[in-house]
């Protein structure tokens, strides 16, 4: 089905803040029961239990392999490292993403050190310093979210080793002021490729049938996966139980390690984080198992159901909240979080497929990740991005990683080699098995000689509409205001051989398309370059294309109101396709996260 383009923005917090020396890595190869599981239709998948997804995944002495048909499972121990303390800072979402990065590693057999919450923390803040490359504006230790985290893995910003940017950095500056030395940032490099980012979102916060399904599946398969957590202090929404049998509210000994009450009495802990009534909090701690038979009574909220998941905190495994008395964190910094809390499904995000081979190139516009969507009418969309190659050497096409807004999206990925969006051939295809970023690397190499485009086709058959996530300037007061979108780079079509250029008349806007490259020594001639041999496209011709095409890599609060408006691009030459932007108003409340 090929229609006009009526799209339609909207915004929101997208997908919702080792050295390598001896390090072999191991990929996961599929288990025949696992590509049985795949080839049945889906609504044979919806009614079959998942197999594991691995075919060499450990098992334990027994022989057994883990199910999601298991009552109580946990990568506690063998599948997490230590429970960290992120002390007075509001890093607890760098411990918690980079603990869902950490498992994946333990998982896929890469050796595994601790990654830097604090290398996280200071390279996507701009308060102590400027740094020369598109950044978040948001200041330093001042709470953070999962956008945070993925710009930071595909922009291969990171991760590194703690050992090479110790946390106590962090709390040197937080205890110190603001002196801050830059050169500790120089000449540090990621260790770790993450391929794919998997979002579960649920905007109504209680964990469905199926998103604790899918939870389970991912822990599984991939390893820990991080959750923002929300309580209110007025109505105790949210509790944590840290054994069966020691319930634990701010109505009894503490909240979460933050909140405390004694002698009936509130204090705040021993980092002085008071937190008044009825304001909303955010945390984020990091799933690591569940056990179904946690009964309802343990919670005395009392949920509809039994269950709860299993949780790693960050703040230690034990701390002395008033002098002399020391309480201890949960289970030794693990708790239990109850399938019914209000907020754990609002916002959850895994990590996997990493791999110790980071490219040496990455090629993106959208350089803080996808902060938008758009709705485009028809079963299928064109998008492309056009790039100007970055050495001077012949390259090699190691992966193209795209953005999706949920499961069951069949993406044809194209490659040309020209900046004209013509002659592309298919180089891969897929199905989209979740929301956030999937990666697809190719069976044969392709080289890059020459500036070049990626054309990514997205279709469902038989829906009235497709959403695309994408990059648009900031509107209102985000941490996205330092977007500065680059025309000329980023075009849509309708059929892929007309296209528009993707902007509006105000504001830019950008593809989520990326591409990783490594250089070689081989040199390509023009002749060889063309040896894929797959199905060429037609010429088509770009309506108002620009002359040059270059990347913009010069150098937290949600929005509060971001502005209404609506803006119409012009009239494309030839196709006469009209696509009208609608930008949505969306309050957001302002949270700690901590």
């Amino acid at each position: 089905m090929k229609k006009g383009l009526l799209v339609l923005v909207t915004f929101l917090a997208f997908f919702s803040n080792v050295q390598a020396k001896d390090i072999s890595l191991s990929l996961c190869e599929y288990s025949q029961e696992y590509i049985s599981w795949l080839n049945l239709s889906e609504s044979e998948r919806a009614n079959t239990s998942i197999p594991y997804m691995c075919a060499n995944h450990e098992e334990d002495n027994s022989g057994f392999k883990p199910t999601v048909n298991m009552s109580i499972y946990s990568l506690r121990d063998k599948y997490t490292l230590e429970v960290r303390d992120q002390k007075g800072s509001r890093s607890c979402w760098a411990f918690a993403t980079l603990a869902s990065i950490e498992s994946n590693m333990l998982l896929r057999k890469i050796a595994s050190e601790h990654l830097s919450a604090g290398h996280l923390e200071l390279k996507t803040q701009n308060s102590l310093y400027m740094p020369g490359y598109v950044n978040f504006d948001r200041d330093f230790n001042s709470g953070g979210s999962i956008e945070l985290t993925n710009a930071y893995v595909l922009n291969n910003w990171g991760p590194i080793l703690e050992k090479d940017l110790s946390f106590t950095t962090i709390t040197d500056i937080i205890e110190n002021g603001s002196y801050f030395d830059e050169s500790i940032m120089d000449n540090k490099k990621a260790i770790i490729d993450v391929d794919d980012i998997y979002m579960l979102r649920n905007d109504s916060g209680v964990c469905s049938d199926d998103s604790i399904g899918r939870i389970k599946e991912y822990l599984i398969n991939n390893g820990a996966m991080a959750a923002n957590i929300y309580f209110e202090m007025a109505t105790n929404k949210y509790e944590i139980v840290d054994s069966i049998d020691n319930l634990y509210t701010f109505k009894d000994k503490f909240l979460n390690g933050m909140y405390y009450y004694y002698n009936g009495e509130a204090y705040t802990d021993s980092y002085n984080r008071y937190v008044p009534e009825n304001q909303i909090i955010n945390h984020q701690v990091t799933i690591v198992g569940w056990d179904d038979n946690v009964p309802k009574e343990s919670f005395s909220t009392m949920p509809s159901r039994d269950g709860a998941f299993i949780v790693m905190n960050s703040y230690g495994k034990t701390r002395e909240i008033f002098p002399g008395k020391t309480f201890n964190m949960g289970d030794s910094g693990f708790y239990y979080v109850s399938y019914d809390d209000i907020n754990i499904c609002t916002s959850l995000v895994g990590y996997y497929n990493v791999t110790n081979k980071v490219s040496e190139y990455a090629y993106y516009y959208d350089d803080l990740g996808a902060n938008s969507t758009v709705t485009n009418s028809g079963d299928e969309v064109y998008l492309a991005n056009i790039f100007e190659k970055k050495s001077a050497k012949t390259e090699i096409l190691d992966k193209v990683t795209i953005a999706v807004d949920g499961p069951g999206y069949k993406y044809t990925i194209y490659y040309a080699n020209n900046d004209k969006l013509n002659n592309y051939k298919e180089i891969g295809s897929g199905v989209s098995e979740h929301q956030g970023y999937i990666s697809k690397r190719f069976d044969k190499e392709i080289y890059l000689t020459k500036d070049f485009s990626i054309v990514v086709k997205l279709e469902k058959e038989g829906a009235s509409s497709i959403t695309v996530p994408i990059a648009i300037e900031a509107l209102g007061s985000t941490i996205y205001n330092n977007y500065d979108v680059t025309d000329g780079v980023s075009y849509i079509s309708s059929d892929g051989e007309t296209w528009a250029p993707f902007k509006t008349d105000t504001y830019g806007i950008q593809n989520s398309i990326r591409v990783y490259t490594t250089s070689t020594d081989i040199e390509i001639n023009g002749d060889e370059e063309e040896e894929l041999e797959l199905n060429d496209k037609a010429t088509v011709d770009i309506s108002n294309p620009n002359d040059t095409y270059k990347s913009n890599n010069s150098g937290d609060d949600l929005p509060d109101n971001p502005q209404t408006g609506l803006f119409d691009l012009a009239l494309v030459a030839g196709a006469f396709i009209l696509i009208v932007i609608v930008i949505k108003k969306t309050v957001f409340t302002k949270f700690y996260k901590i």
